[in-house]
């Protein structure tokens, strides 16, 4: 009987600690690198809390953009690491951002925003390198294109002035300063729909 109480408990024990884990399976491998699925879902809750329009999308359109998402992130990550020895920011490009980000999120502080990331288990150095790989991605690309790019001031000076003059002859007016007639067989309503 005793046997039996222990059997019982051990099968109890393990039957109820699965039922809430995740199973992590790898989906994708880019060269050596691997893309497990808690890393998409760990995307997902990114990407739900840095963009609020996901959350109108339904489950498999926000898992086809995380998928997506960490796919690139993997790539650019494994380019930059062929040249550069570590995935470092100066921490006066990093905290900037950062900052903008849980600002976003109404959050007036670095503590407030760690413990919004661990409700959503999600660490900070995550975020952070997140960041860094965004930095030193376009840090790289300007790198190798900034001299194949020409621009022409004198083009971009003009198309400006030309809208600036486009933009000035639009004329605004008070909603007080509209007078219209309303001929005997108009109503008011029907005639402020065909205005606005």
């Amino acid at each position: 009987m005793k046997y039996f109480k222990i059997f019982f408990i051990l099968i109890s024990f393990l039957f109820f600690s699965n039922v809430n884990s995740i199973e992590n399976k790898i989906l994708f491998k880019i060269n050596n690198e691997i893309i497990t699925s808690l890393d998409i879902l760990n995307e997902i809750e990114y990407l739900k809390f840095t963009n609020k329009n996901l959350t109108k999308l339904d489950n498999n359109e926000i898992f086809e953009i995380a998928k997506n998402s960490k796919i690139r992130e993997k790539i650019k990550e494994i380019e930059i690491t062929k040249r550069v020895e570590e995935l470092v920011v100066d921490e006066k490009y990093l905290k900037p951002i950062i900052q903008n980000i849980y600002k976003n999120l109404n959050l007036s502080s670095l503590e407030e925003f760690v413990l919004f990331l661990d409700k959503r288990k999600i660490q900070l150095n995550e975020i952070e390198k997140k960041i860094s790989i965004e930095l030193l991605w376009n840090q790289l690309i300007y790198a190798k294109y900034s001299n194949k790019v020409k621009v022409n001031k004198d083009e971009i000076k003009e198309k400006l002035l030309s809208e600036e003059l486009n933009l000035k002859t639009l004329k605004e007016y008070e909603l007080s300063e509209i007078i219209f007639n309303i001929q005997k067989n108009e109503d008011l309503k029907s005639k402020s729909n065909k205005i606005t």
